[in-house]
Order: structure tokens, then C-alpha cells, then sequence
């Protein structure tokens, strides 16, 4: 599935892993850097198409030096896609049509509670738990992801 090696290259050459939670009026940015891999959120992007995330999100991509973006998968809880997901899955060929940056998958099925019940748990009130709620998702997503590749 994943290159186990992957890891050891991106902090070879000094390259970070962005992961984004993808969606249709906002995407949380989180990162990751060598050699901790410490999965942090980063920003949300706002953007309504993939043109105008794609122009927002390259030059992120460049400045953090990123070598490897993972994507969100938004399945459904029996595991088959829905909307979300097909639309994710079209702006990754979109992206990969235009950049050369290696794309992977992870399952995002309960980032949005696991986000939400966290902020819940620090009773940060509902306008405080909104603001950063979807880098936040973004750095679970890139958290399992690298727990797939052995980091924890």
C-alpha cells in the first residue's frame, strides 16, 4: 500500500507531509516535518473550486517544502462513497493532473466527531470549536496516516 521507505526518504531530502481535509467551501491544512512527524493543523483554505484551492494551495506546498500531500477520504460509515468522497477523489486527479507532488488516501470517516468532541471535552464554546475546526481534522487525518507508517 504505502512505500515503508517513504518516511525515511522525505527526511533525507528535508521534505514535510501535508495532509488536507478536502471540502466544497472549506480545506484544513495540517503539516508534518522530520524528523518527529508531528502531525500539527496549519490553515484553512477557503475556496469554492478546485482551480481557485489548487492556486491557494501549490505555493503552501512549495513553502513548507512538502513531499507528499495525504487526502482525506470522506466515506460513508459502511465504508462506501458518497458525494464527498467522489469530489474528493475528482480533486485529486485534478491535482495530480497539474503538480507532481505523490497523493495518498486516508479514511476520514470520524475526524469531524473526534474533532468536535475534543473541543467539547475543553469546553471551548460552539464560534471557538467552528475556528480551526478544519485544520484540526486535517491533523488527525495526517495522524492516522503516519500511525499506518509506524509513527505514533
Amino acid at each position: 500500500m504505502y512505500d515503508p521507505e517513504m518516511l525515511d526518504n522525505l527526511a533525507d531530502s528535508g521534505r514535510s507531509m501535508v495532509a488536507l481535509d478536502l471540502g466544497t467551501q472549506r480545506t484544513g491544512v495540517a503539516l508534518a516535518d522530520p524528523p518527529k512527524w508531528i502531525a500539527l493543523p496549519l490553515t484553512t483554505l477557503h475556496a469554492v473550486d478546485f482551480a481557485r484551492l489548487f492556486t491557494l494551495l501549490v505555493p503552501l506546498l512549495e513553502e513548507r517544502n512538502c513531499g507528499a500531500l495525504v487526502l482525506g477520504l470522506p466515506l460513508l460509515a459502511d465504508g462506501s462513497k458518497g458525494d464527498q468522497a467522489l469530489w474528493a477523489e475528482k480533486f485529486q486527479r485534478y491535482f495530480a493532473w497539474r503538480n507532481a507532488t505523490p497523493c495518498f488516501w486516508q479514511d476520514e470517516r470520524y475526524t469531524s466527531e473526534a474533532v468536535a468532541d475534543g473541543a467539547r471535552t475543553l469546553g471551548l464554546r460552539a464560534a471557538s470549536r467552528h475556528n480551526g475546526k478544519d485544520a484540526g481534522e486535517a491533523s488527525l487525518i495526517l495522524a492516522d496516516f503516519l500511525a499506518t507508517l509506524g509513527i505514533r
